[in-house]
């Protein structure tokens, strides 16, 4: 197609999809193994559920990067969705790196409930008393950050008066939680 005076030739839509194409095929071949799927983030909310008096404590992970963690921590391999063992050894392991502490730092107690998964996610469960809620003064989250050390842990606390988040980083051991947002009037 030849271009008339005052009018541009059409683009070569075809050859400039072939150059995306091929641009795209060697960026996923020079990109390290997994590295496309791993988020490194983890999402854990603490709060009260009214009805049962309890609070709970539900971790959310990509299923991907607990798989990865798994191998690479313990040397446990395999599939997750079909192994019921691989999940509660990584319920156990987020178990040993979430800390929720009093004033002195001392941990406490919060038990394992187990692991479920749902969709691109594997979901832990911990519980413990509601009337240590207001306890709360620390907190603690480490997990899969030895192995990324820019895994991002974020904690939410949900409170009557609102919600805080903590955003835990390697390194951070405990970090102190931020007071409850003031009553609106």
């Amino acid at each position: 197609m030849e271009a008339t005076a005052g009018t541009r030739p059409a683009p070569r839509r075809p050859r400039a999809l072939l150059v995306g194409l091929v641009l795209a095929a060697l960026a996923a071949a020079l990109s390290p193994p997994g590295a496309a799927h791993q988020l490194k983030e983890a999402l854990t909310t603490v709060e009260v559920n009214e009805r049962t008096g309890l609070v709970e404590v539900i971790h959310r992970f990509w299923l991907h990067d607990a798989e990865h963690a798994l191998g690479s921590l313990g040397g446990l391999t395999g599939d997750l969705r079909r192994e019921a063992p691989l999940r509660e050894a990584f319920a156990r392991y987020v178990a040993r790196q979430f800390v929720l502490a009093d004033a002195e730092r001392r941990p406490l107690d919060v038990q394992l409930l187990g692991a479920e998964l749902e969709g691109s996610f594997i979901w832990v469960y911990q519980e413990m008393d509601a009337a240590r809620f207001e306890d709360i003064a620390w907190i603690g989250h480490g997990s899969m950050q030895e192995v990324w050390s820019d895994q991002l842990n974020q904690v939410n606390v949900k409170r009557p008066s609102g919600t805080r988040s903590l955003y835990l980083h390697a390194g951070d051991g405990l970090v102190a939680m931020p007071p409850p947002l003031p009553p609106t009037s």
